[in-house]
């Protein structure tokens, strides 16, 4: 509702976000096993439900990240003075990160990005992204052990996290992608414990990988609408899940025709 002077002026739609589910589902993903952290994916304006709207319910519930798709969305975030570190897991123009120190962290998936990062945004946080079968971001697996020698060689970079995103999660029935990307995930780890690189945080995204994962190699997930109350499955778990947004609109009128009138441009719509 907007109001001006004496007078308010009321809408004929209008959105309703509830914090209390959002908290609900948080606490209940969180609960699950493994024990590990959930990290709210805010991109594309928080699924509809407000970028810094949630941001702001997010920032008091103690995630480790909130994750954002650009540096637009980073930015609004930083110009909020959200407290919770911001990690950008989409691409950014190198350009962009010349221009000054920016507080955030990186999904790192090219070598033309850490070297700009390495100089302009010294001592900031990376996080590798690995292809485990996706095939559109990341490193590929076999070309991960070459990117990580050359990635050692930029010393103003902090390796913080080995990631990934899991491309059929939301498909039961499918296993075969779904299982090969977990087991190319424990290879991508191997590598870079073999070139003595022990990532804090490994995590995996899609709402669905939190259900159908119990394995403790993960510590952190990346979650999207599930934690606004979409449910990702049909499993019975994911009933506890509480929807977070509510539309209401106006009827503005209803009338009665005869049969064989048409409503509308076109006259697609015969009654």
């Amino acid at each position: 509702m907007i109001q001006t002077g004496r007078s308010k002026y009321r809408n004929l739609n209008n959105i309703f976000i509830s914090a209390s589910a959002i908290r609900h589902n948080y606490r209940f993903l969180s609960s699950r096993k493994p024990k590990a952290a959930i990290c709210p994916v805010l991109k594309s304006n928080a699924y509809g439900h407000g970028l810094t709207l949630t941001a702001d319910l997010f920032d008091s519930l103690g995630a480790p990240f909130i994750f954002v798709d650009s540096l637009y969305e980073a930015y609004e975030l930083y110009k909020q003075k959200i407290k919770t570190r911001i990690l950008i897991m989409g691409y950014t123009h190198p350009d962009n990160l010349k221009v000054k120190k920016l507080p955030f962290a990186y999904s790192l998936f090219d070598l033309k990005t850490a070297k700009v990062l390495n100089r302009y945004q010294p001592g900031c946080s990376v996080h590798i992204f690995v292809d485990t079968g996706m095939h559109r971001e990341g490193v590929p697996l076999s070309e991960l052990p070459d990117f990580i020698d050359k990635l050692k060689k930029l010393k103003n970079l902090n390796i913080e996290g080995l990631m990934s995103h899991l491309a059929t999660a939301d498909d039961l029935s499918e296993n075969q992608l779904f299982d090969s990307q977990i087991e190319n995930y424990k290879k991508a780890l191997e590598i870079l414990h073999s070139k003595n690189i022990f990532p804090k945080w490994r995590h995996l995204g899609a709402s669905s990988g939190r259900f159908r994962l119990n394995d403790p190699t993960f510590n952190l997930f990346r979650t999207g609408k599930s934690l606004y109350g979409i449910s990702p499955l049909s499993d019975e778990i994911v009933k506890n899940l509480r929807p977070a947004l509510k539309f209401t609109s106006t009827i503005v009128l209803t009338k009665e025709i005869l049969k064989g009138a048409t409503v509308g441009y076109g006259a697609t719509f015969k009654a």
